[in-house]
């Protein structure tokens, strides 16, 4: 049981990674009004040089009237180009939202942390009513270890830039560390754990020789 819910608040934390913060659709039509843009502006920016030039007597005027014409018909070109790209731009976004966030991986960003208290809220109160000890120890370091994974996780994804690394490989790099810094964790708590049941056993063993001999003592007195 332990195993299953320890999926099920990972599937919910973790779902998001695998929706991309943007669709492929949408990154082309942003690329492409980049592009546009770039474009317009240079157009725009060669347009001032000419003017600047022709003012600065560098070019003759009539050099001015034999490329201008062409410039401009060309900026007016790529200005229409990119309004009808930022316009398709909006559409896109507009039908790639949900519940009011920009897309999928937005929202299942954003539902993954109040989805996952759910779950371990009503894992606790299962196991709170639970006469068990054993039991609910086992739950409650169980849970414990699941959410330290998944905040180390998320504390790596913060803390530790992506660099040139592939997106699936910096997640891959993200959850071995959380792992192992979980894993190395347990072993240490695991460590702890034994000795103090050995110290507490050593303990256990010397207060019934105590016991015993004083009562050997008082039955000896007794005689």
């Amino acid at each position: 049981m332990f195993y299953v819910v320890a999926i099920v608040i990972a599937i919910a934390a973790f779902l998001h990674i695998f929706f991309n913060p943007e669709s492929k659709n949408l990154s082309e039509i942003r690329k492409k009004h980049s592009e546009a843009k770039l474009e317009r502006n240079k157009l725009n920016q060669d347009i001032l040089i000419l003017i600047t030039d022709y003012t600065n007597n560098k070019v003759t005027s009539s050099q001015l009237n034999s490329s201008l014409p062409d410039i401009i018909d060309n900026y007016k070109q790529r200005e229409i180009d990119a309004l009808q790209l930022f316009e398709l731009l909006n559409k896109e976004k507009e039908k790639e939202k949900i519940f009011g966030f920009k897309n999928i991986h937005t929202f299942l960003y954003a539902l993954s942390l109040p989805l996952c208290f759910l779950i371990i809220s009503v894992v606790m109160l299962f196991f709170s009513v639970s006469e068990d000890l054993k039991q609910l120890s086992k739950a409650i370091t169980f849970l414990g270890f699941t959410i330290m994974f998944i905040s180390l996780f998320f504390l790596s994804w913060i803390f530790l830039p992506i660099s040139d690394m592939p997106y699936w490989s910096y997640i891959l790099s993200i959850f071995i560390c959380a792992f192992l810094i979980s894993f190395f964790t347990k072993l240490i708590l695991n460590w702890r754990i034994k000795i103090f049941k050995k110290k507490y056993s050593i303990d256990r063993t010397k207060f019934l020789e105590s016991a015993l001999e004083l009562s050997a003592n008082i039955i000896d007195k007794s005689k």
